[in-house]
């Protein structure tokens, strides 16, 4: 299980919301700040959008990441599972094993992908996907999540996210993200590609612009 609870550590989790071609991976990877380098970093990564060492099991996940806090140092570990076994069921046995993996005297960063493949309700995160936002900070959580259609994410994720990055957005959620962040719908309509606003709890919101990037 989770190990030395630190209670001073700040809420850095990160939402990333945006439609097909708004540049989430570019928007996780520029603005998001996690290093490339010497940090523990766990992927669920369906679409193999990130650079990392792969595994297609759950067992060989659990088994690598065990040889990796042995070891100590930095380590970054993907999970890329067969298409028909990206499942919410799944995807709460890897938030499971996450949870166990963390040490409040380790930051280590989590990237969850695609969200809406993985929620069951948007009312409430499943239980293990709900214990690694509601206790992970203490223990050293840097949690980053995206996903392509906002209306089906648990509501759970809204709230542990302090900060939000919105990117392009289909028409039927325009309304539903530019009410979650009190803003006109047609600031939302407007962004470009590449172009996301960001809204961060105690900072004024802002509309970041980015240039493409090969990763």
């Amino acid at each position: 299980m989770a190990i030395n609870p630190d209670h001073s550590l700040p809420n850095k989790f990160c939402l990333y919301i945006g439609d097909t071609g708004s540049g989430k991976s570019q928007a996780l990877k520029q603005l998001g700040k996690i290093p490339g380098r010497g940090v523990r970093c766990l992927l669920w990564d369906p679409g193999q959008d990130h650079k990392a060492q792969r595994c297609d099991s759950l067992s060989q996940y659990r088994r690598l990441l065990i040889a990796g806090l042995r070891r100590g140092g930095g380590f970054r570990l993907a999970l890329t599972l067969p298409g028909r076994q990206q499942t919410p069921a799944n995807h709460e046995a890897w938030c499971a094993i996450v949870y166990e993996a963390l040490n409040g005297k380790h930051l280590t960063y989590v990237v969850d992908e695609e969200l809406s493949a993985t929620s069951r309700s948007p009312a409430k995160a499943d239980p293990s996907l709900n214990l690694l936002l509601n206790q992970g900070r203490k223990f050293g959580l840097v949690y980053h999540g995206t996903i392509q259609y906002p209306q089906e994410l648990p509501k759970t994720v809204y709230r542990a996210c302090q900060t939000l990055f919105v990117g392009i957005q289909d028409v039927e959620a325009v309304r539903y993200v530019a009410k979650r962040l009190d803003v006109e719908p047609s600031k939302i309509a407007g962004l470009k590609p590449l172009q996301f606003i960001k809204s961060a709890k105690g900072e004024p919101q802002k509309t970041m612009q980015m240039k493409y990037k090969k990763l």
